[in-house]
Order: structure tokens, then C-alpha cells, then sequence
């Protein structure tokens, strides 16, 4: 099962999580949850269950 683990406004912050976690070997889906072009863009992170903490560990050290 995949778990948000960032969220953001932001396309280029959510791509740098995204290469960031790929680099650490974390799989990754990022989804666009706007479902048309009049509401705002809201990018999501996603990890496997089993990488959660990974994740949000190299998330912590990236936001100090």
C-alpha cells in the first residue's frame, strides 16, 4: 500500500523530494490531485508502507 508523505503547492519542491527519495533507493509516485484546470495544483509524495519511516527521515534532515 503507498502512503502521502509530502505535500506540497510547489511542482519543483515536489520533484526535488521526489529525486531525493529515488536517490535513497525509496520508491516514489508523485500524483497531481487537481482534477481539472480550475482547481489548485496539490502535489502528493508517495512511499510503500515499508519505506515510510526512510522517507520521512531523509524529508526531516532535507527541511534542517
Amino acid at each position: 500500500m503507498w502512503t502521502v508523505v509530502y505535500i506540497t503547492q510547489n511542482f519543483a519542491a515536489a520533484e526535488q523530494i521526489k529525486q531525493l527519495l529515488e536517490q535513497a533507493d525509496i520508491l516514489v509516485k508523485m500524483r497531481n490531485t487537481a482534477e481539472d484546470e480550475t482547481q489548485t495544483d496539490i502535489f502528493e509524495i508517495l512511499v510503500p508502507d515499508t519505506e515510510i519511516q526512510q522517507a520521512h527521515g531523509i524529508i526531516i534532515d532535507l527541511e534542517d
